[in-house]
């Protein structure tokens, strides 16, 4: 479904990437990860990601045991290092030429 296409009562989400992962407006981001080299950025990446799953499966774990503040605590830290992973994918699709 498109940006334009919404059903009533929905709001329709933009589609730009920067507003779809707001780490990617950080130029201190974007500049810390093209300062890397590919192997480097790759390697951080997978440990973004690696971290941002464990940091839902503690959430998970906080959900169960019926722990609002720490499932949110966790639920934070996964979205932010999913956004830090994604933001490091960009760069390295962008300095590769679209080859992720």
């Amino acid at each position: 479904m498109s940006a334009a296409q919404h059903t009533p009562g929905q709001i329709a989400r933009s589609n730009r990437v920067e507003v779809r992962n707001p780490m990617l407006k950080l130029p201190e981001v974007r500049e810390a990860f093209e300062a890397l080299s590919p192997e480097a950025r790759a390697a951080l990446v997978a440990m973004l990601r690696t971290i941002s799953r464990a940091c839902r499966e503690s959430a998970d774990h906080a959900y169960r045991k019926r722990k609002p503040p720490m499932y949110t605590y966790w639920q934070g830290l996964a979205v932010n290092t999913r956004h830090l992973a994604l933001a490091g994918r960009a760069t390295i699709a962008k300095a590769t030429g679209g080859a992720s």
